[in-house]
């Protein structure tokens, strides 16, 4: 019988590491070593590059621009700005705008209340300055806000709030605190069903709130508050979600986009404050005397026997030019420059739905390809933040199952550095145990 068969792997092993030269176990540490320092200490230096991997996106063509489009770049308006602090404390007057009614604004607030939850109230806010024939020959208009009351249920309110962009400031009157003998266009979101309106009894056009549409050229009849304006609006979608729409955090915006000589018009409601925008309004053959050439901007709201507060937080606006300075024509290069802003503002909550519904109804999305870029990185990003790597679940699971292979890993090697190192001290002491032998002989 073999006596090396009968041997244990730990004295095999250390069979064979004593016949090595001292050369060969001084490379063998080295390796060991290096390795040891690789797994250790290198790797774990490259951890931080690792976890803060940024993605990078190409340089992309814009969505229905051919070779010869021209490059489209946004001006912010700041004349028609509106945020906080709203008030100059030299004059105790709005910047930038004028102001009348029954409007509220308590100090430090962070919005305008337009009108308070009580009935019969009336408050408006008009721009000082009118809109250039060049500024408005290309517009995007953004209005953050919020319809709210003591009122649980959306069809106990009223009577609801105006945007205008009519050829003068509006006195106040019977249409949403305005008057109705206006030159230009209302923007109506009316709260409070009056007529019944059956031949919409099937649509969307049915639910209320409701925003309509309606054009004006000095006519103060032409707007009928019995019937809801239905047999003269220019287009409208139900908005039934956006009274006490989320938390109290959540805060809605309407973005209007239109381009003269396109004809084109388009409303754009992000319900919740979260990005998720949805096509309201969108029409390519808007006619061209609706909007006056020079332009002020106004808002509006009323309450009448029943109410809901309307609390403005911010307005910004932006114009468009090409490259050298001139009018833009192109839509779909207006379209891409404007889904590629950062909406900056109210970014306060991940919402979680994928698909917004305006009035029961799915509404139609834009879908430019900046504007899918910059959702995917806006996506990454509240992954990032939800699970600390741009890639979400997946990348939080892969690093997970990867630390604890590196875990074991290094057990082992640990293990087996501990096991050549013990083998190393074995053969030491034996060499001695040997030589002292040989001494006493």
């Amino acid at each position: 019988m073999d006596i090396n068969s009968s041997q244990s792997p730990f004295s095999r092993a250390k069979s064979y590491y004593s016949k090595l030269t001292s050369k060969v176990k001084i490379t063998i540490g080295c390796v060991l070593l290096v390795l040891f320092y690789y797994f250790f200490f290198y790797s774990s230096g490259n951890k931080n590059d690792e976890d803060t991997f940024v993605p990078s996106f190409p340089d992309m063509p814009n969505a229905g621009s051919g070779g010869g489009s021209e490059k489209v770049h946004s001006i912010s308006m700041s004349y028609l700005e509106l945020k906080k602090p709203f008030l100059d404390l030299n004059t105790l007057q709005f910047y930038n705008y004028i102001n009348g009614g029954n409007m509220q604004l308590e100090r430090e607030a962070e919005y305008v209340r337009l009108v308070p939850d009580r009935p019969s109230s009336v408050g408006y806010l008009f721009s000082r300055n009118v809109i250039s024939d060049q500024d408005s020959s290309a517009l995007e208009l953004e209005l953050s806000f919020k319809l709210h009351g003591a009122q649980k249920r959306s069809n106990l309110i009223g009577d609801g709030m105006a945007i205008w962009i009519t050829d003068s400031q509006l006195s106040r009157g019977d249409v949403f605190g305005m008057q109705g003998d206006f030159n230009g266009l209302g923007i109506f979101l009316d709260t409070y069903r009056n007529a019944d309106r059956k031949q919409y009894r099937n649509s969307n056009k049915n639910r209320f709130p409701y925003l309509s549409l309606q054009s004006n050229h000095g006519d103060p009849a032409k707007y009928n508050k019995d019937n809801d304006g239905f047999e003269t609006e220019l287009a409208g979608c139900s908005l039934s979600n956006i009274y006490n729409a989320g938390s109290d955090n959540s805060i809605s915006r309407i973005r209007i986009l239109y381009l003269r000589k396109s004809k084109y018009f388009q409303i754009d409601v992000d319900v919740y404050g979260d990005d998720n925008w949805s096509t309201c309004v969108q029409k390519a053959d808007f006619p061209d005397d609706v909007i006056p050439m020079t332009p002020f901007i106004g808002i509006s709201a009323e309450t009448g026997e029943l109410s809901q507060a309307v609390d403005i937080y911010r307005i910004k606006a932006w114009t468009f030019r090409t490259e050298d300075g001139k009018e833009v024509t192109s839509k779909e290069e207006l379209i891409a420059e404007a889904g590629m802003k950062d909406n900056e503002v109210l970014k306060k909550k991940d919402f979680e739905y994928g698909t917004q519904r305006l009035g029961g109804n799915k509404a139609q999305h834009r879908r430019t390809l900046k504007r899918l870029q910059r959702q995917e990185r806006d996506l990454k990003r509240k992954e990032a933040e939800k699970y600390g790597d741009p890639n979400g679940f997946i990348g939080w699971f892969g690093k997970l199952l990867w630390k604890i292979v590196k875990t074991v890993l290094y057990i082992l090697l640990t293990m087996i550095l501990a096991y050549f190192c013990l083998i190393a001290y074995r053969v030491y002491r034996d060499k001695r145990k040997n030589r002292r032998h040989e001494g006493l002989l």
